[in-house]
Parts: structure tokens; C-alpha cells; sequence
């Protein structure tokens, strides 16, 4: 299929406007809803930790809420160490959690439990003293980058994608996700080509199945009578729950179950990965991305939610990731989405129609839900054999945008809004 079988549409939202919808009889709605900071608030139906001062890593912040100071206390992330590192790590009083050798990335890592006596801060400052050239840094924690929606009630809801969907669109096509649990008993999802794995400490319990269904859906979904249909539902999913609840209730993702999936996914030959996280910038999350970036891989990544212009989310930040924003029906930038040159492209984003967790649908609101079709579109273009650079699919997404704001690319909209209104003829 050629670049002639997209119709794109400026001023339309995604797939097209809830007119004349009606849920479902007996379409369950009952979903969690979430704070800004990943914990669960409640259910509708209708660790301070200080920011590593170290030199030689990360940016750092003072303020407790930054993302540079959301991380596991008592340990570092190490990737390719050198030879006798172990032994010199274990005569400072450091103790190896666990070691990883990750085949798809070339990539190792040992993730280490510090001293008693050192903050994290300290204790990475301490190797970085004693072993030159070192790659550490903190196991950052990562949150989900969409939330239900119960505020924007008065808006005109989206679709996910058409009522009418061609099941063969995107057969051939394999793309990654990097986010939450997936209920694969979902009706939506039923019988579609989704590989589930959960990358998660062994102590700790999975997220539940609320934003992977949802972006699930969003890429296969087989029910667009009902407004649940996906862009591509002939592809193959193969989808990583990176999310954990901690013993505090909290949901993070961790770096070093990040990590774990970057390689998975790989080894999966994936066309395009999609992550839906944000968080720091961290020293072995950017060498994940610099290695999967090596072996071809096109990554595109949810901006955040936290509504900053000045502290840049991660993986999205990275040069090799494309960054995606959301949007409402009157174009307008998602309150909540964060801002900077790192920004590409936008989408709707704002009351998306998704496939629930308890095999209903929900109204879901977040960056997030801009980057099926964005991951969409890409993978379809790798998958046609082409093994373009970053650089060449930023350049190839031109083409379907809208610009939005001012001319040209802006720090709120990137290059404008891409609407797909269908990716088969």
C-alpha cells in the first residue's frame, strides 16, 4: 500500500466526532481513576526522595515532585561496566541486586544496592570518584503518561479510531508498547495477535489493565460499531507492562524493568516502539535508546502530562524519539501536556473513547493517547521495508501535519497536528 492510501484530515478529530453514538448496552465503565502522580484516587462509574546532586549524571532538580527526584532509594543502575567493577563495587560496601546481560541491545547491567551510610546522591558520586568514565545513575521511577477522564464532560468525545475499519489494515506490521497491564480478554482485543509480557520486581504486583487496554485498543481493536476499532488491527502487538504498584499504592515504572523491555521488544523485531512513560532523563535509559536507535529501531514517545516548559520529559526528549502532544476537538493543547523543542507532532488526545479494563469503554484524556496513530503511521512505513533514520521519519510525518500556533514548529505543537482519518483504503 502507498502513502496515497492515508486520507488526512486538518480539522477533524481522530477517526471522526461521537456524533449519533451511543454506548453499548451494558458497556462497563467502571474504571480507576488516577492522580498526576500515578496513584489510584478512587473508582467512578460514569517516597520523597532528594534529587541526586552527583556530577557527572543527570540533571538534577531540589524540588521533591521533579522527575530527576522520583527514584528507588539504596540503588544504582550501571550499565556496561568495566572489567573488575564488581570486585571494586563490593570493597566499597555496594551489593549486586542483580546483573543482565541484555543480547539484543548489547547491553549490561547490574543494578546495585548502596551502603546504609550513603544517599543515593552520595553513593554515585563515590563510583563516579573511584571508577572514571563510569555509566551510573539512580533507578528512576517513570509514570503512565494518561489519566480517566471525569473533568472535560462538555466536550464532544473521540473516537480511538473509524466505526469502519478494514480488519486486514496493518497485517505484517509489529509494533511495541512499553506501558501498563493489557486484559487480552477484552472483547475489543479477542483473537487479535498480542504478545503479553510483564517485565515487574518479583515482590511487587503488576499495574492493573487500565492504560495498556486502552492504547491496545487504540492500535487493534476489532469493535468499531461500538467506537472501539484501531488503526491497524491486522497487525501484531507485543505489548510490555513496565508498571508496578509499589507498598505504598504508588504506580511507577522502574528504569531497570525499562530496561528489560527495550530488549524484549527488540528481540521481537519490532517496526516501531511505542512508549507512553515519562520520567528523567536517565544515563542507562539513554543508552537503551542509543542501542535500539543502532539497531534501526524508530521510537515515538508520549511528551507527559505534567504540564511543564521547563523540565523536559524522557524518553521523549531524546533526539532518536519522537515526541507527541495531545489536543482537543477545538485544536487547543492538552492543559496537562508538557512543552519544549522536543515536542514533534500532536494528535487528539482529549476525551478518547477507549477500550476499558472490565471489557467496556472509557473516556480517557492524556499525551498518551496521541501516539498510536503517530506509532501507527510509522510502522507501517518501516514495515514496507524501508529503514529510514529518525531524521527521514520526522520528515515523512511532515507531510500529514496541520501546522498549528505559530509557523512552523513550535514548542507546544511540534510540526502540527497529524489526522488520520484512515491508514487502508
Amino acid at each position: 500500500m502507498g502513502r496515497t492510501g492515508f486520507k488526512v484530515f486538518g480539522c477533524i478529530a481522530v477517526g471522526i466526532l461521537l456524533l449519533g453514538f451511543t454506548l453499548p448496552v451494558g458497556a462497563a465503565v467502571k474504571v480507576l481513576q488516577y492522580n498526576a502522580d500515578g496513584t489510584v484516587k478512587g473508582v467512578t462509574s460514569g517516597e520523597k526522595n532528594k534529587a541526586p546532586q552527583a556530577p557527572g549524571g543527570t540533571a538534577s532538580s531540589n524540588r521533591k515532585d521533579s522527575p530527576d527526584g522520583r527514584y528507588i532509594e539504596g540503588e544504582l543502575i550501571v550499565t556496561n561496566p568495566p572489567r573488575q567493577f564488581e570486585s571494586v563495587a563490593k570493597s566499597l560496601g555496594f551489593s549486586i541486586v542483580n546483573r543482565t546481560d541484555h543480547a539484543s541491545l548489547r547491553l549490561t547491567v547490574i543494578r546495585l544496592r548502596t551502603p546504609s551510610k550513603y544517599t543515593v546522591a552520595e553513593a554515585k558520586a563515590l563510583l563516579g570518584q573511584k571508577i572514571s568514565r563510569l555509566n551510573v545513575d539512580a533507578n528512576h521511577t517513570y509514570n503512565i503518561t494518561g489519566t480517566v477522564d471525569v473533568e472535560t464532560l462538555e466536550e464532544y468525545p473521540q473516537l480511538a479510531a473509524l466505526t469502519v475499519a478494514d480488519r486486514a489494515c496493518g497485517r505484517g506490521v509489529r509494533i511495541g508498547m512499553i506501558d501498563g497491564g493489557v486484559n487480552l480478554k477484552h472483547p475489543a482485543l479477542t483473537n487479535q495477535k498480542i504478545k503479553y509480557k510483564r517485565f515487574n520486581t518479583k515482590v511487587l504486583k503488576p499495574g492493573p489493565a487500565v492504560h495498556g487496554t486502552a492504547i491496545a485498543g487504540m492500535f487493534v481493536g476489532t469493535l468499531p460499531e461500538q467506537g472501539l476499532g484501531g488503526f491497524l488491527p491486522g497487525a501484531e502487538v507485543k505489548a510490555a507492562n513496565v508498571q508496578e504498584a509499589g507498598p505504598s499504592g504508588k504506580l511507577v515504572a522502574r528504569v531497570s524493568n525499562i530496561l528489560d523491555a527495550i530488549d524484549w521488544l527488540i528481540s521481537e523485531k519490532v517496526h516501531v516502539i511505542n512508549f507512553n512513560i515519562a520520567g528523567a532523563d536517565n544515563n542507562a535509559l539513554r543508552a537503551a535508546v542509543d542501542r535500539a536507535r543502532g539497531k534501526g529501531v524508530i521510537m515515538v514517545a508520549a511528551v507527559g502530562n505534567w504540564g511543564s516548559e521547563t523540565e523536559a520529559a524522557f524518553p521523549a526528549a531524546y533526539p532518536d524519539v519522537i515526541g507527541v502532544t495531545g489536543v482537543d476537538n477545538k485544536n487547543k493543547a492538552y492543559r496537562r501536556a508538557n512543552e519544549g523543542a522536543y515536542v514533534d507532532f500532536a494528535t487528539k488526545a482529549v476525551r478518547v473513547w477507549t477500550a476499558g479494563p472490565d471489557g467496556g469503554g472509557q473516556f480517557m484524556s492524556g499525551t498518551s493517547y496521541s501516539t498510536p496513530m503517530i506509532s501507527s503511521l510509522v510502522a507501517m512505513e518501516v514495515a514496507r521495508g524501508k529503514k529510514p533514520g529518525t531524521g527521514a521519519i520526522r520528515t515523512y510525518l511532515r507531510q500529514y501535519a496541520v501546522d498549528l500556533g505559530p509557523i512552523g514548529k513550535d514548542k507546544t505543537f511540534g510540526w502540527g497536528l497529524v489526522n488520520a482519518a484512515s491508514l487502508c483504503k
